[in-house]
């Protein structure tokens, strides 16, 4: 859950301009500071009482839910027909409506499609399904160190080959900043699907990630250098088997 909601007090209300953050995010404290700073602005983070007080007094409003979209495509690249083989190509897209039920905890529901396609390779029919669920994240901050949490779960209401009838999924994620420049993060996933026993006879499965790395900020945007361990449920879309695997690699990030 990145980010945090930042509500201003209007320039009608006497006394320093303020940049109050409803959730303390250093990062994000950090950067406001830099950028508004000059202009007068004072950025902090009122207790809950105060935050209450101005609220009610009219001071500002506070963005309590949000709508959003979410695209991504994975390529899987293996060596069989060549050294460099990208063997699969994975869509996700996702639909959201969110709302902040109480400060630092954030309650969605959601629509979740994934399809699953071969590289260079036949396959006649779709591999794919669709999920209505809902999700929960909390962010808890220790000092520095933010946690976050998401708990989702839903009902597969569509689906093609795959046996899946509900899908649950659970995260964990731990950052903290060494300074303004670099962080350490520790991340969490557990999967869990219930299937259809009928449709290729076999049970429940499981499935799960483990990384950890570095985080390098810049002005622009911020760097993820990590190293972690996956077992992926149905790591071939054809195949219903589960694979193991270590991993070691990066990600660019746009703060």
């Amino acid at each position: 859950m990145e980010g945090c909601v930042a509500v201003a007090v209007p320039p009608t209300i006497p006394a320093k301009r303020r940049v109050l953050l409803a959730e303390d995010d250093l990062r994000l404290r950090v950067a406001l500071t830099r950028v508004l700073g000059g202009a007068g602005y004072d950025v902090i983070v009122p207790t809950g009482p105060v935050l209450a007080r101005l609220a009610k007094a009219g001071a500002f409003a506070v963005v309590v839910a949000r709508l959003g979209v979410i695209v991504d495509y994975q390529a899987v690249e293996g060596s069989e027909y060549r050294p460099f083989d990208p063997n699969q190509g994975n869509y996700t897209m996702e639909g959201f409506i969110s709302a902040r039920v109480a400060p630092g905890t954030e309650v969605a529901g959601i629509f979740h499609h994934v399809s699953r396609h071969l590289s260079d390779r036949p396959k006649a029919f779709a591999v794919a399904y669709n999920e209505i669920g809902a999700r929960v994240m909390r962010r808890q901050t220790f000092g520095p160190t933010t946690v976050d949490l998401e708990v989702e779960g839903g009902r597969a209401v569509q689906h093609s080959y795959v046996d899946y009838t509900w899908l649950g999924e659970a995260q964990l994620l731990v950052r903290h900043p060494v300074n303004e420049k670099v962080g350490v993060f520790a991340h969490g996933v557990g999967q869990a699907f219930a299937v259809n026993e009928l449709v290729a006879q076999r049970g429940a499965q499981l499935g799960g990630l483990i990384e950890a790395g570095i985080r390098l900020t810049g002005r622009g945007g911020a760097l993820e250098i990590f190293a972690g361990y996956e077992k992926r449920v149905d790591a071939d879309p054809l195949d219903r088997l589960s694979q193991r695997w270590g991993l070691l690699g990066f990600r660019v990030l746009n703060r």
